[in-house]
């Protein structure tokens, strides 16, 4: 709430002083607060106040942001024709930047959007593209975060084997970076594929391990 308050006094006393680019990332951190929260009229409000803003600056890596936080505000609210659009549009500015962090994120985004649609050919294909991207660069937590991905969709496949590399993978990338979260993520994973295994004890005590991390 403070957050909120503080922010929002900023956006105005940025508006007034006619800096546009700090003006939309205070309304672009209330829109994410709301967003967090759920509440999605406020976030949408929010998001085109940052749109607004950042729409003087001429911009094309602000654009992008502006977009994807609009795409996830969409996404929450079950809009997904919406949500697609306003995600390819960011991944598309992403790519002509050529910014390959922000654009495997774009593609983690639009993923995550048709797993939801139970589409997980197209999901997959997406989070394969965003991982290799990771590779490329070198970032550990985003592939972490994006096999994981890979994991999840393998295992609604019943590829167990599969699933069960792309968990382990996950479990190794975490731990070398510290991503509790992901470790727990990778535990949970393994978890239901020893489950669907018929393997209940073992199953059950990656649950729990999973469960004590995600409490950390």
């Amino acid at each position: 709430d403070d957050r909120i308050e503080l922010e929002g006094r900023a956006y105005e006393v940025a508006c007034s002083m006619g800096d546009w680019q700090g003006a939309g990332w205070r309304a672009y951190r209330v829109a994410l607060i709301y967003h967090y929260r759920g509440q999605n009229d406020k976030a949408i409000l929010w998001a085109n106040k940052c749109s607004q803003a950042w729409s003087n600056t001429n911009n094309n890596y602000l654009e992008a942001i502006s977009k994807r936080m609009q795409g996830l505000i969409a996404q929450q609210r079950q809009e997904y024709d919406k949500a697609e659009i306003l995600f390819t549009e960011a991944l598309n500015f992403r790519r002509n930047l050529g910014t390959d962090r922000d654009t495997a994120i774009s593609l983690n985004d639009l993923g995550v959007l048709r797993q939801e649609q139970k589409d997980y050919f197209l999901a997959e294909k997406y989070f394969l593209e965003a991982m290799e991207l990771a590779r490329k660069i070198k970032g550990k937590w985003e592939e972490a975060e994006f096999v994981g991905n890979i994991g999840e969709i393998a295992l609604l496949c019943q590829r167990l084997e599969d699933a069960q590399v792309r968990f382990q993978d996950q479990f190794s990338l975490a731990k070398e970076i510290g991503r509790i979260d992901l470790i727990a993520n990778a535990q949970y994973g393994l978890a239901r594929v020893h489950e669907a295994k018929g393997h209940a004890d073992s199953a059950l005590l990656m649950a729990q391990d999973a469960l004590k991390f995600y409490k950390r």
